[in-house]
């Protein structure tokens, strides 16, 4: 089944994939520890079901979530991937297009102005020295390490 937008920026197909049986494929590996649940707007179906599985792989401790998440300062400079970290956020600043969350360890998490709505339940200018846990493509830029935010459900504040 295609998911809302048939397509990512980049081309590529976005679906959700079922078995013979009906069963989501997503949701099996999500429980098994195989797999990240992330969401991007405006594709959001089945987002509940993907991180309930996501949760109980993570009390579990399977797979993936004997190692996680990572801390910022434990990537490598030039990492360029997907990741879920944890750190303390640093500061938060406005810039004219965009929300700027600065982590301990060297991340930067940048939430555009146009997404800014959805996010309007989380507090972050009274959110430094706090905890918080974000989900996404790490790109390095400039030296530093930044991660682009598009939905709440890819951030986790403690």
């Amino acid at each position: 089944m295609l998911a809302r937008d048939g397509e990512d920026h980049y081309g590529r197909l976005v679906a959700h994939l079922y078995d013979r049986n009906g069963a989501s494929m997503q949701q099996q590996l999500l429980q098994s520890g195989l797999a990240l649940a992330y969401v991007q707007p405006p594709n959001l179906g089945n987002m509940g079901c993907y991180f309930a599985a996501e949760r109980e792989a993570r009390r579990s401790g399977l797979a993936l979530w004997a190692n996680l998440p990572l801390h910022p300062a434990d990537l490598e400079r030039g990492f360029a991937g997907y990741a879920l970290v944890r750190s303390r956020i640093q500061r938060v600043r406005n810039t004219r297009r965009s929300l700027w969350i600065e982590l301990e360890g060297g991340l930067s998490l940048r939430i555009a102005a146009s997404d800014l709505s959805l996010f309007s339940a989380l507090d972050f200018k009274n959110s430094v020295g706090r905890e918080l846990e974000a989900r996404g493509y790490i790109r390095p830029h400039r030296g530093r390490l930044r991660m682009r935010i598009r939905h709440p459900s890819s951030l986790n504040l403690m």
